[in-house]
């Protein structure tokens, strides 16, 4: 079998590739990293790479995936409004919506401006702490599809690997292979939407695990 990309010529893990993310920290273990590319690195390599990796079930992180889209805002104040009009579309007004703050995993409600405002304005604990929180609620495919078909076409282009990854035609995606009798899978997407900073200061993590 080739050798995945991934080691060098002696059979070990190249620690210097940048295409590799550490995960863990296992001690006398070359199974700590992922396979971690750009998003033009994957458009610029065949699919054997990514299958080395896919074929033994291992998750696979694309980087900068919007560098390859053409350019419509995601920001906070744009996606607020999207926000806003899903959820009047599915569920009329909503005063406030569910959100967990992840420094200790508590859960509370906020006004929807006051959570997409918190974004620019930054927003604080009593203690002087960042917030970081985490909205609950999922934009659905369904709903995401039909109220922002713009940004529904930006993500299906920002999608990498299409052959694996598009949910309507992708030829080596199982999913789209299913008879329209059956009951399909939520093949999403569905958008997490949290703040972050670049110091945690070891406390919190806005990041939903991969599931």
């Amino acid at each position: 079998m080739e050798r995945c990309p991934c080691f060098n010529s002696h059979g070990h893990i190249d620690k210097a590739n940048y295409k590799r993310l550490k995960a863990a920290c296992r001690e006398g273990s070359e199974d700590n990293y992922l396979y971690c590319p750009s998003v033009r690195d994957v458009q610029q390599d065949d699919l054997k790479h990514f299958q080395h990796h896919w074929v033994k079930g291992e998750p696979v992180v694309v980087r900068n995936a919007l560098e390859v889209t053409p350019g419509l805002s995601w920001e906070p104040t744009v996606m607020w409004r999207v926000y806003r009009q899903i959820n009047f579309t599915e569920h009329g007004i909503r005063p406030e919506v569910d959100v967990v703050d992840c420094l200790d995993i508590s859960e509370g409600t906020i006004h929807p401006r006051e959570f997409f405002t918190g974004y620019t304005e930054g927003r604080y604990d009593c203690k002087d702490w960042p917030q970081v929180l985490k909205l609950k609620d999922q934009l659905l495919s369904k709903s995401f599809k039909d109220n922002s078909p713009r940004h529904w076409e930006e993500f299906l282009c920002s999608l990498p690997l299409k052959q694996y990854t598009h949910p309507g035609y992708g030829p080596l995606n199982l999913a789209v292979k299913f008879p329209e009798s059956c009951l399909e899978p939520d093949m999403g997407p569905n958008m997490y939407i949290a703040y972050g900073f670049a110091e945690e200061f070891g406390r919190g993590d806005s990041v939903t695990k991969l599931h």
